[in-house]
């Protein structure tokens, strides 16, 4: 065989294969008690206590679970169910007069593995009140300066609310 068949024929060959045996190589073991955990991988967490602007300012933590193991090569568990997982709170607005309305945001950046390794994550959860800016002009407009201190609505996350997080990027982690 020559090098120029083995490159144009053999290689794309053997790739090929590979792809219509539904193998994929990110998420084969790197090395013995090793795996990979490919990128995209879902990890469904939930908030273990309410949070709002109320009683969450921003930058402050808060704790959120996963809420199901996190499973790779159709076995190997690389997070386990009820892992604790931190949260920062990214944006915390009361409501306010001239009907401004609460708004909370919570991004969580990784999930801990069971090597002790954090795993990248991409999640957010924001949720904001109803806005009443236009109640509030039109009172005050209309009738009295008081429509100025109307108030938009709460915003929060309830406890046992789940968000989905993906993995930002492959990781290796190390099977105990």
């Amino acid at each position: 065989m020559t090098a120029m068949f083995r490159k144009r024929v053999v290689r794309p060959t053997a790739l090929l294969a590979l792809v219509f045996l539904g193998i994929s190589l990110t998420a084969m073991p790197v090395a013995a008690g090793a795996v990979v955990v490919p990128n995209g991988t879902r990890v469904l967490l939930s908030f273990t206590t309410p949070v709002s602007p109320s009683t969450n300012a921003e930058g402050s933590t808060t704790v959120l679970s996963v809420v199901n193991d996190v499973v790779v090569n159709d076995s190997v568990v690389v997070v386990k169910a009820g892992t604790s997982v931190q949260g920062e709170i990214l944006r915390s607005r009361k409501r306010s007069g001239l009907g401004k309305a609460a708004e909370i945001a919570v991004i969580v950046r990784s999930v801990p593995a069971v090597d002790g390794s954090a795993i990248p994550v991409s999640a957010t959860k924001s949720v904001e009140g109803d806005s009443k800016v236009t109640e509030a002009v039109l009172v005050a407009i209309l009738c009295c300066i008081l429509g100025l201190l109307i108030k938009g609505s709460d915003a929060g996350i309830a406890q046992g609310t789940n968000v989905e997080a993906t993995t930002a990027g492959n990781a290796t982690v190390q099977i105990p």
